[in-house]
């Protein structure tokens, strides 16, 4: 539960500064995108049912804010869902630099995915394959920022609990 909260917390407060201030840091078609690494953290410690339906709640909460064509977000989100719970089953939690391939490899999957649905796919080469190694390599810093997040949601739900008993 806690995790689902921090991904909807991180997802709203991601699409929100994405939004207004992703043009001030964006060089070319490639920004920061801490959406996609949240959608692999979140992969990577969910189970299915209930993981499944946040991710799908993310896509439907990042659709008002883009001028893509209805649906790719859900798709894109869902898509790279269960991609990285498919790698995740058959293997162990991977380590960091697997870690930070796997989120390169799921960029790609949801770039493809936006950038074809939405009709410019001449932004695929490069822009989309250097959009993907960003969120690669700014993985570690994003899943760090999310797990923290978690604990310290955490250590106010037991403090808050320890109250009310």
């Amino acid at each position: 539960m806690k995790k689902t909260l921090t991904a909807f917390f991180w997802g709203y407060l991601a699409i929100l500064l994405e939004t207004t201030w992703g043009h001030a840091v964006q060089v070319g078609s490639v920004r920061l995108d801490g959406l996609c690494d949240l959608v692999i953290w979140y992969s990577l410690g969910s189970s299915m049912p209930g993981g499944l339906l946040a991710t799908l709640g993310l896509g439907v909460m990042a659709e008002p804010f883009s001028s893509l064509p209805g649906g790719l977000y859900i798709i894109a989100f869902s898509s790279a869902y269960l991609l990285v719970r498919y790698i995740h089953n058959h293997l162990f939690y991977p380590p960091l630099w697997q870690q930070v391939l796997l989120a390169g490899f799921t960029s790609m999957g949801m770039e493809t995915v936006l950038l074809l649905g939405s009709g410019a796919t001449d932004l695929l080469w490069p822009w989309g394959l250097v959009q993907s190694v960003l969120n690669g390599l700014t993985y570690p810093v994003w899943s760090r920022l999310f797990q923290s997040t978690e604990e310290a949601l955490a250590r106010l739900a037991e403090e808050f609990g320890e109250r009310k008993i």
